[in-house]
């Protein structure tokens, strides 16, 4: 378990840094601190939003419930990534 939750947080710096650099090159000086700043508010309002919700999923089914629902919510949200067409 404490492996699992190490590569965890790995994995989510690593997505956080990733998802900041491209931030910061697809705005302008001019705007970018607000840019970033609304990013940032963004984000821990999510996860406080999705840890809530996750405690009252926990709570009133069971653990396995909010494991079904949460792969769920990643393979709907993989409809939004981009896909690369090759040339």
């Amino acid at each position: 378990m404490i492996a699992a939750l190490v590569l965890l947080g790995l994995g989510w710096n690593a997505g956080l840094l990733a998802g900041t650099a491209m931030l910061v090159d697809a705005t302008s000086s001019a705007t970018r601190a607000r840019t970033q700043g609304t990013c940032d508010v963004l984000v821990a309002l999510a996860g406080a939003g999705g840890g809530i919700g996750a405690g009252v999923v926990a709570g009133a089914t069971t653990y396995a419930t909010l494991c079904c629902l949460a792969v769920v919510a990643a393979v709907a949200l993989l409809a939004f990534v981009p896909r690369r067409k090759s040339a």
